[in-house]
């Protein structure tokens, strides 16, 4: 590390954790996590090219880089600040800033080299999301790691599925006899019948999940997912709920 370059935590520094020093907390995240590369939020400094105009420009350069290098492999680590007060004076130009980071992201794009294929990583922030294939395959996140939800079938004998039935005819029978109007107007709903139930559940592969292992061979580090039984649902009544159902009249 450069010996100008002084750690300090910020707003976003957990309270446990300015229990030890920024520099130690630094250590401990790069040994957890072992990201390719990590990059501390910083308030001045990072010199490189641009630097008759503003070394701002250059840090941001810097950042790009680092994105069409390590494709989503880069990680920042909010809760430390790096500083570097004691540093001669440098510029500091700001007018025209976003037009040159367009010039080093459009000068970037045309000298990266064609991504390998058949190789899944994060998703580059210079790749365009596509709105209909948001998913955890499309950026490389594996069954057992994706937080998306699924809607899965459930019994409309449970209890849970029952309760939130009567509790939408109640909802709108409260909601129509706030007034002598509106009673006059409306009837009020009696709960037939529940057609259909669903539950915002996890990925059957999250569920399972047990560990991780290395591959065949030792050709990879704990990269194959070791299963188990099925994880117990002890947040049901904490879940999205999908019911179908028929009251009368209507």
């Amino acid at each position: 590390m450069v010996d100008d370059i002084i750690l300090t935590f910020n707003e976003f520094t957990p309270p446990l954790m300015k229990k030890i020093q920024p520099f130690r907390a630094v250590e401990e995240w790069l040994l957890d996590y072992e990201p390719a590369l990590g990059v501390l939020d910083h308030t001045t400094h990072n010199g490189a090219s641009y630097e008759e105009q503003s070394w701002w420009v250059s840090a941001l350069q810097i950042i790009a880089v680092l994105e069409v290098k390590f494709r989503g492999q880069a990680l920042l680590f909010a809760p430390v600040t790096a500083h570097n007060p004691k540093h001669r004076d440098y510029p500091r130009q700001t007018s025209n800033i976003d037009a040159i980071c367009r010039t080093i992201i459009e000068q970037l794009q045309q000298k990266t080299p064609t991504y390998p294929s058949g190789i899944v990583t994060g998703q580059s922030l210079f790749s365009r999301i596509d709105e209909k294939n948001r998913t955890c395959a499309s950026a490389g996140v594996e069954d057992h790691w994706c937080p998306c939800l699924d809607l899965a079938t459930v019994s409309i004998d449970e209890p849970i599925v029952k309760e939130a039935a009567e509790f939408v005819a109640r909802y709108v029978n409260n909601l129509t006899s706030q007034s002598n109007e509106l009673t006059k107007l409306c009837q009020r709903l009696v709960l037939k019948e529940v057609k259909t139930a669903f539950r915002e559940m996890p990925k059957e592969a999250m569920q399972r999940f047990h560990d991780t292992k290395n591959g065949t061979n030792d050709w990879c580090d704990a990269c194959e997912a070791v299963m188990g039984a099925k994880a117990e649902n002890n947040i049901f009544r904490d879940t999205l709920y999908q019911v179908q159902l028929v009251t009368s009249p209507n």
